[in-house]
């Protein structure tokens, strides 16, 4: 992950900081209404491909969510795993 994060990478970890539900993308960029979506989208695309955020699917509304990754979200959420990323090992003791 790059040390180096935008004022808008900074400001989506201090908002998702202060909840403890997952937000949607409209929930943060109302939030940030004036950050640039594009950039937006790429500052949440970064903490989530550097396992910073983590993503899913509220089954109840069908949008997508952000949460901080040591954050257990106040939704049901089905979790979105980045396929270009490896999965953690899973202990196979028996």
């Amino acid at each position: 992950m790059r040390t180096d994060l935008s004022d808008i990478a900074k400001h989506l970890i201090l908002l998702l900081r202060d909840k403890s539900a997952a937000l949607n993308f409209d929930e943060l960029r109302e939030q940030l209404p004036d950050a640039d979506f594009q950039w937006i989208v790429a500052e949440l695309m970064m903490l989530w491909r550097s396992r910073v955020v983590r993503r899913g699917v509220d089954t109840k509304t069908g949008r997508v969510v952000y949460w901080l990754n040591d954050v257990n979200p106040n939704r049901h959420i089905q979790e979105e795993v980045d396929p270009l990323l490896p999965r953690p090992q899973e202990d196979h003791h028996v």
